[in-house]
């Protein structure tokens, strides 16, 4: 987790510039460990599960510029994309100061503060947002870095989805914490049904995975007992999509069971499957280390 609790925090990424579809972008996420959710994305967007209830999101435009919004209670609380109450350059994209390149990686970096955010690219001396926001009620967020594509094609005559490149990723300061990954990615009643980790899970842990399905279920003793599988709080509830599931779960857990029910046009599916706890075991500090 980037931590600004003393100050401001710095993230900063390089990533490829060629945009060949406005339909495909990137984006960065900041958000509080509670509230975050694996499949985070814009209300008014027809895929996965809305915003988280309380988030910073940095955004590439089709004008190759970067928006920034801050959510809270599921709601956009303050933009800088056009007419927004955040002041910003909006209407200045990246072309207009660098020539974008597909193999080439240029420097984002994002310093975010309970009051003050500043996004843009140092290596040319500009910034697309500089300025205060409201006080945020939070100082630690998980990060996340996405890549959307949502019909690249459509269109345009020539174009197509891009393919963004990122490197050397910094977080500081940062806070660890617990994220054991499973031996399986996914998990359906065609393949397996149970999943292990590395480690046991540390006190205070949730399972952390996507599913569609109905009535998904999970165990941690081996099929014996079962309980329902908890959504994460989500502002869009599908059937028809991945949902974010986060279920406390005791500690030791080293193997979980999963069932379900069909949704209507599919069979129950769980996939991204990990145990997180705030605390960093020996197990992820080993990790850290490394």
């Amino acid at each position: 987790m980037v931590d600004f609790s003393q100050d401001e925090a710095v993230i900063r990424f390089d990533i490829s510039t060629l945009m060949t579809s406005g339909r495909d972008w990137w984006d960065v996420w900041i958000t509080p460990y509670a509230d975050q959710l694996q499949l985070p994305l814009e209300a008014y967007r027809p895929d996965l599960n809305g915003p988280p209830r309380r988030a910073v999101q940095i955004g590439l435009t089709q004008e190759m510029a970067l928006q920034a919004r801050i959510y809270d209670d599921f709601a956009v609380a303050q933009e800088s994309k056009f007419h927004g109450d955040m002041p910003t350059q909006w209407w200045v994209g990246y072309d207009s100061f660098l020539t974008p390149d597909a193999r080439r990686r240029d420097t984002v970096e994002i310093r975010l503060s309970r009051e003050h955010l500043k996004v843009g690219m140092p290596e040319y001396d500009f910034w697309w947002i500089d300025g205060p926001i409201e006080p945020l009620d939070w100082d630690q967020g998980i990060v996340q870095f996405g890549h959307h594509s949502y019909n690249p094609t459509k269109g345009c005559t020539d174009c197509g989805p891009n393919t963004w490149h990122w490197d050397n990723v910094e977080l500081a300061p940062a806070v660890p914490f617990t994220m054991l990954r499973a031996d399986q990615r996914m998990v359906t009643p065609d393949n397996t049904t149970h999943v292990t980790f590395p480690a046991d899970a540390p006190a205070d842990a949730h399972l952390r995975f996507a599913g569609v399905g109905t009535n998904l279920e999970i165990s941690v003793d081996g099929g014996s007992t079962w309980q329902r599988a908890q959504m994460q709080a989500q502002e869009r509830y599908d059937d028809s999509t991945f949902q974010s599931y986060w279920t406390p779960i005791p500690a030791g857990t080293v193997q979980v069971h999963f069932r379900g029910e069909p949704w209507y046009d599919g069979d129950w599916y769980v996939r991204d499957i990990s145990i997180w706890a705030r605390s960093a075991n020996a197990h992820q500090a080993a990790k850290v280390q490394r």
